[in-house]
């Protein structure tokens, strides 16, 4: 793994210094070797027990516990509240954890 991603590191490295396209092809190609390496086992969008079901549920029960704790729009605000707002409400926990 360490060798290809210095082997597309370098590929976009040449590709900054002599705007030639075909290092891009190297990118490309490490790009989806990774990608591959990462794909989850079920991505079907009709099963029940995909990962894509799995992340929006995680969010729904996120966007759940920080209503309860103040935040009842967390699911439509911007990304960077949203996170701002999650860090916030960690940080309480935290502290009351502690406590």
């Amino acid at each position: 793994m360490a060798s290809q991603q210095k082997r597309r590191s370098l590929a976009m490295c040449d590709y900054l210094l002599t705007e030639d396209a075909t290092h891009l092809r190297i990118v490309q190609e490490v790009d989806a070797w990774m990608l591959e390496l990462i794909r989850p086992d079920q991505f079907s969008d009709g099963d029940p027990d995909n990962v894509l079901t799995h992340l929006h549920r995680s969010f729904e029960n996120l966007c759940a516990i920080m209503a309860e704790h103040g935040t009842p729009d967390a699911g439509t605000l911007p990304l960077f509240q949203f996170h701002a707002r999650l860090g916030w409400l960690q940080k309480k926990m935290e502290r009351e954890h502690r406590e």
